[in-house]
């Protein structure tokens, strides 16, 4: 249990990175930071594919090229995102939008005829 606490905290705090770091290295662009960052994150993975139990299995290569793209568009689109409203409008806001964002879709009217029509 104590393992799982601190990895949440890990999470958190990393994620609280997101917003911080565009503003610690100001004289880099958002895309420079997107760009080490997956540099980095991509160096990671394959570090950790080369023993096999990381590796996925299963999978069908159409459904993983599918995945990983889609992933990697939605997780980048993301970051850079994020880079740029904290460039914009401070390393405040941007958090403070991405974390009641479930709250305001959840109580949304356009959620509740989404999930009447079964689509959700």
């Amino acid at each position: 249990m104590l393992l799982g606490i601190i990895a949440g905290l890990t999470t958190c705090a990393l994620w609280g990175l997101t917003f911080v770091a565009p503003r610690a290295v100001a004289p880099f662009t958002p895309w420079d930071l997107t760009i080490a960052r997956y540099c980095i994150f991509g160096s990671a993975c394959l570090l950790l594919m080369a023993d096999r139990r990381f590796r996925p299995a299963g999978i069908a290569p159409s459904r993983l090229l599918t995945g990983l793209l889609l992933g990697g568009a939605g997780y980048v689109g993301y970051f850079v995102s994020a880079a740029f409203a904290v460039k914009l409008s401070g390393a405040a806001v941007p958090p403070v939008i991405a974390g009641t964002m479930p709250i305001f879709w959840r109580s949304s009217p356009i959620f509740g005829i989404i999930q009447r029509r079964g689509l959700l």
